[in-house]
């Protein structure tokens, strides 16, 4: 019989232990965390250490599977080159985290459209720019492309 898996976004504050302790808490085997603020920029990578605690409770935990949701200010699809750029970095660094404590994968959402007339050159920017983010990450942790129901000019809001 296969597993379940029943989760939720939990808090990071106070580090990724304190993530995995209120998963636990709250009864659930899945969480979703925020890295770092999630109305920040995230363009410095993260601390060569600061999974130590995480990784070595982990094994330990009823948690079994982590994910991370990447910051709100992403947007893969944006004509401003420093904001796609800093965007790109933030992916980066988060997934660069991910592979380090063996997260299940960060998900994000893609962008928006709302400032490009021609939402095929956004599309492809935003193609070129996960291409870039998986050619300048080691380890193999999933990129999931979050959708957005119903949001007008957002990637991912319709099917077509």
């Amino acid at each position: 019989m296969s597993s379940r898996y029943l989760g939720c976004h939990v808090s990071a504050q106070g580090g990724l232990l304190a993530a995995l302790q209120r998963g636990e808490r709250l009864g659930v085997n899945t969480i979703q965390i925020h890295p770092c603020a999630p109305q920040r920029w995230n363009v410095v990578p993260f601390a060569s250490n600061i999974e130590a605690d995480y990784v070595a409770n982990k094994p330990h935990s009823l948690v079994k599977r982590v994910f991370f949701h990447g910051i709100y200010l992403i947007n893969l699809a944006t004509p401003n080159d420093l904001n796609r750029e800093k965007s790109e970095l933030s992916l980066i660094h988060d997934l660069d985290l991910a592979a380090r404590i063996q997260a299940e994968g960060v998900i994000f959402h893609v962008g928006s459209l709302k400032d490009e007339p021609d939402e095929t050159c956004g599309l492809k920017r935003a193609a070129r720019s996960i291409d870039t983010i998986l050619s300048r990450t080691t380890g193999n942790t999933p990129l999931l492309l979050e959708v957005s129901a119903g949001s007008g000019k957002i990637i991912g809001s319709r099917f077509t």
